[in-house]
């Protein structure tokens, strides 16, 4: 029996040894699974427009007009509106919520009378780089041809407003409309047609109050003036 046994321990210990006299253990360390690093989403805050600050308008006698007995023009304000606050420029203002800094009537540019250029720098002292600045002019015009360097000098001096506007003529004339929308357009303005707001069915002068006098009475009325300042305002928002 002992010599059974120590043959059996003898085996059992040439099989742990094995054929090379040695043992290799290889221990594997699992990994653990890592969690993809996500970045943030980038948030790119809106842009806030600001609008303008003021308005200012230089034009003719429907942008101003001062008492005028001999035509029977009592208002101080856009002739024909029956009072200020509905006249176009002070319904651009009102519109926009901001204030009307100056409605110039500058139609001696128009005309050309002598040293009407030479005022262009205080007509448009008060346009800041934050105004909406209209420019309403073309129908008192008689010589097409020197009027667009004057009115090209205008604009050169307007152009730092914020926004420029420059209208069509009231009582449409293609030739000076023409000419102020590709002035205007150069200038980076933009060109707002109202001839056809005087052609209207329901323009001021056939449905509205009647002034006594014909050349006062084919100015913008109220239901007129209100178009023009729609337009007006729709081209500020642009």
């Amino acid at each position: 029996m002992k010599s059974l046994i120590l043959i059996l321990l003898a085996g059992s210990l040439l099989a742990g040894c094995g054929s090379g006299g040695s043992s290799t253990q290889t221990t594997t360390t699992a990994v653990p699974a890592t969690t993809p690093v996500v970045a943030p989403p980038v948030i790119t805050p809106p842009v806030v427009k600001i609008g303008p600050t003021d308005v200012v308008v230089i034009g003719n006698s429907i942008t101003f007009s001062d008492v005028n007995p001999p035509v029977e023009w009592t208002g101080s304000w856009g002739m024909a509106a029956s009072s200020a606050d509905k006249d176009f420029t002070h319904l651009v203002a009102s519109t926009l919520g901001i204030p009307l800094t100056a409605a110039n009537n500058f139609a001696g540019l128009e005309f050309d009378w002598a040293g009407a250029t030479d005022q262009i720098p205080a007509m448009t002292a008060q346009i800041k780089s934050t105004s909406l600045a209209v420019i309403e002019m073309g129908d008192d015009v008689s010589d097409l041809v020197s009027f667009v360097p004057r009115y090209n000098k205008l604009l050169d001096a307007a152009q730092h407003a914020q926004v420029l506007v420059c209208t069509s003529t009231w009582w449409q004339n293609d030739a000076r409309d023409a000419v102020i929308q590709a002035a205007c357009s150069a200038h980076g303005g933009h060109y707002v047609y109202i001839g056809n707001i005087y052609t209207d069915p329901l323009s001021g002068d056939k449905t509205d109050f009647q002034y006594p006098v014909a050349g006062v009475n084919r100015h913008p009325h109220d239901w007129s003036m209100a178009r023009i300042a729609e337009r007006i305002v729709a081209a500020a928002k642009n």
